[in-house]
């Protein structure tokens, strides 16, 4: 009786063992990032919107990204935060790190930009994300449509 007992636990050991050792574990990868843009001195937003930096650098991984306020007249002047455990964050990711699309040497509407101010926090210190551009140097209308659609939520 004490044989086939330790030979029936035996076996629900190995059937454990197995599966533990075959079971899966789903881990969210980090996503990829091509983000560029220029360092500041703080991870806060400028009393005033800035110009983007000529002198751009990537950026790397971010922790998290801060959108400043826009400067239009009855919308919030309020900050918002965007983390990695929020929806928003790998879609922004995602648009932000878009190529600039290159010049075109035809006709362009002429209008300005909102100035958009996104600043990036990583593991070296702060960044103002460079906005990819389209081909009549404007914001492309995808960041701008995932920018407003972060700010919302």
């Amino acid at each position: 009786m004490a044989q086939h007992r330790a030979a029936r636990l035996i076996a629900m050991f190995a059937v454990l063992l197995v599966g533990a050792c075959t079971s899966t574990t789903t881990v969210q990868k980090a996503p990829k990032s091509d983000l560029r843009g220029a360092a500041v001195t703080r991870f806060a937003c400028p009393p005033h919107p800035v110009l983007p930096a000529q002198q751009v650098t990537p950026i790397g991984s971010p922790r998290a990204f801060l959108l400043c306020p826009l400067s239009i007249p009855g919308l919030p002047r309020t900050a918002v935060t965007i983390t990695p455990t929020q929806a928003p964050f790998s879609a922004l990711i995602a648009t932000l790190s878009a190529p600039d699309e290159s010049p075109t040497t035809g006709a362009c509407y002429a209008y300005g930009d909102v100035p958009q101010v996104v600043l990036a926090s990583t593991n070296h210190g702060a960044y103002q994300v460079s906005i990819p551009v389209d081909a009549c140097h404007h914001y492309q209308q995808a960041a701008l449509d995932e920018l407003r659609r972060a700010r919302t939520t």
